[in-house]
C-alpha cells in the first residue's frame, strides 16, 4: 500500500509540474499569437513624447500636433554676452511621421517573441516610449549659424592714447566656431533643449602703439589719411578759414588705417 500511495504522488506531481510548464510555454505563445493581429494592444500604455499611445484612428492627428509643437518651440542660443531666438524649424529641425509611424507599426511584431512580450510588458508597466527622433537639416543649421556669426561677432579693438596721454585699453573680439556650435545646437535640438551655451572665442585686443616709438618722429613718417582742398588767396584770403574748416571735417571720426607699404 505505502508504495502504491507513493508511485500516485510521483505521477501526481509529475502531471502537475507538466502542466505548470506547458502552461508557461502556451501562455506566453498565445500572447505572442495575439499580438501579431491586434491593432491596440499597446493602445493608452506606450507613449509617444511623453503622451499616451493614442488608437489608431486618433494617431495621425497626434502625430501632426506634435510635430508641429515640436518645430515652433522657441530655442535660445546664448553667445558670449548675446542672445539669439528662434524655432527649432529655422535651425533645420524637424519630425517626421513615416519614420515613427514605421516604429508603432511594429510594436509587437519583431518577428522574435521576446522582444515582443519585453515590449508588452514595459508598455503595460508604463515604461515603454516610442522613440522619435527628430531630422536635422544641416545645410540649413550652417546657414542660420552663420547669418548669426556675421551679426553677433566682432573684431578687436586696439588700445589708443587718451588726450591726457593715458592709454585707453582695447576691446577684445569674439568669434565663433562654426563646426563645435553646429555639433551643440545639433545635440541641443536632439535632446529638446531650450537653452544652449555656444563656445566662442576671445580675440586679445592688439597691443596699443608705444608713445615712445614715435619720439624720434619715425612713425610720423607714414601717410595715414589726406584731404586736399583749395582757397582763395584774393581779397585777404577769405576762403582760407572756410576751406580749412572743410578740410577738418572731412578728416573728423574717420578711421585712420596705417596703409601697408
Amino acid at each position: 500500500m505505502a508504495i502504491t500511495t507513493g508511485g500516485r504522488l510521483r505521477r501526481g506531481l509529475t502531471l502537475l509540474f507538466g502542466g505548470l510548464l506547458a502552461g508557461l510555454v502556451a501562455v506566453p505563445a498565445v500572447v505572442w499569437l495575439w499580438l501579431q493581429w491586434s491593432d491596440t494592444a499597446f493602445v493608452g500604455y506606450a507613449h509617444l513624447r511623453g503622451q499616451p499611445l493614442p488608437s489608431p484612428q486618433d494617431l495621425p492627428a497626434l502625430l501632426e500636433q506634435t510635430a508641429a509643437d515640436y518645430e515652433a518651440a522657441r530655442v535660445t542660443l546664448h553667445i558670449g554676452p548675446y542672445r539669439a531666438h528662434g524655432s527649432r524649424k529655422i535651425l533645420g529641425a524637424k519630425l517626421t511621421t513615416a519614420s515613427v509611424l514605421d516604429r508603432i507599426s511594429g510594436l509587437g511584431r519583431s518577428g522574435s517573441p521576446l522582444i515582443d512580450l519585453q515590449d508588452l510588458w514595459l508598455a503595460r508597466t508604463g515604461q515603454l516610449d516610442v522613440p522619435w527622433p527628430p531630422t536635422i537639416d544641416r545645410q540649413q543649421l550652417q546657414q542660420t549659424l552663420a547669418r548669426l556669426r556675421s551679426t553677433l561677432e566682432r573684431p578687436p579693438v586696439p588700445g589708443t592714447l587718451g588726450p591726457d596721454g593715458k592709454l585707453i585699453a582695447g576691446l577684445p573680439g569674439l568669434t565663433v566656431n562654426a563646426v563645435q556650435a553646429a555639433a551643440q545646437v545639433e545635440h541641443g535640438l536632439r535632446t529638446d533643449a531650450e537653452d544652449l551655451h555656444l563656445a566662442t572665442t576671445r580675440i586679445p585686443p592688439p597691443s596699443p602703439v608705444d608713445a615712445e616709438s614715435y619720439a624720434d618722429g619715425a612713425g610720423l613718417q607714414v601717410l595715414m589719411y589726406s584731404f586736399e582742398t583749395h582757397y582763395r588767396i584774393r581779397r585777404h584770403e577769405w576762403g582760407r578759414a572756410r576751406n580749412v574748416e572743410m578740410a577738418a571735417a572731412a578728416l573728423n571720426n574717420a578711421v585712420l588705417e596705417r596703409r601697408s607699404a
